[in-house]
């Protein structure tokens, strides 16, 4: 469905890393508010497609509309300012310095900031993530793996996203912090913001996501509601 309802629309979308194909004609779309998943095998080009849509994978094919503009070939910069925010899966924060100085740098390109949204958006963040309010003057990269996940995610809230993208936000985390952190992603819709995560913990995010999308070989083979491609998943053996 093509409509002013969809933040986000992928059309045929194709990419590669050098000469392999990492995206063969994907398509799909996502709702403004809604939580979307890519789920799949280890290789299916779920990382990619994010990648494609941040700028950081070159488009060989096809159209990537946001808000009905298509952003095919924008910067990463750009893309922050006009409200989409990243988190690699590899948590880049910045380890040598402060939680409240990586915080401060993720609102840098907050479109239209003011001290108050920069002071509104901190209290969210320690809102959703007590910890890093404790944390605030700690090194980040002495943070525990999951506390380096939630500075991440607090970080890319800090730019006043209207679409998140997250890849693997579960990725080597503990269950009790796997939960916290899929509560955290939930409550941010609340907050106006649209999500698309990438995840191989398919029962973690069939607890949040509103509509999920199976890949395979660089496009979508199916989709359904997270109870219709968990089943799915189970029978392509995926990790779950």
């Amino acid at each position: 469905m093509k409509s002013d309802k969809m933040i986000l629309e992928l059309t045929d979308v194709r990419a590669k890393y050098g000469l392999v194909s990492a995206l063969d004609g994907m398509s799909f779309d996502v709702g403004r508010g809604e939580i979307a998943a890519l789920i799949g095998p280890h290789g299916a080009g779920k990382s990619a497609a994010l990648k494609a849509i941040c700028g950081l994978l070159p488009v060989t094919g096809g159209e990537i509309r946001f808000e009905g503009n298509v952003v095919n070939g924008t910067s990463m910069e750009k893309l922050v300012e006009w409200g989409i925010s990243y988190v690699d899966e590899k948590r880049l924060i910045f380890p040598s310095m402060s939680v409240a100085d990586n915080l401060a740098l993720g609102a840098y390109r907050r479109h239209g900031r003011t001290a108050a949204d920069i002071s509104s958006a901190r209290a969210t963040v320690f809102q959703l993530f007590p910890v890093l309010e404790e944390r605030l003057e700690q090194t980040a990269g002495t943070l525990s793996g999951g506390e380096k996940q939630m500075l991440a995610i607090g970080r890319a809230f800090m730019s006043g996203p209207r679409l998140l993208l997250l890849d693997c936000p579960s990725l080597r985390l503990a269950p009790i912090l796997v939960r916290k952190v899929m509560s955290a992603i939930f409550e941010l819709r609340a907050h106006g913001i649209t999500t698309l995560l990438v995840e191989q913990n398919v029962k973690a995010v069939s607890h949040i996501a509103d509509y999920s999308y199976f890949m395979e070989k660089g496009k979508i083979v199916a989709h359904g509601s997270p109870a219709e491609l968990l089943s799915y998943s189970n029978g392509s053996r995926l990790v779950s």
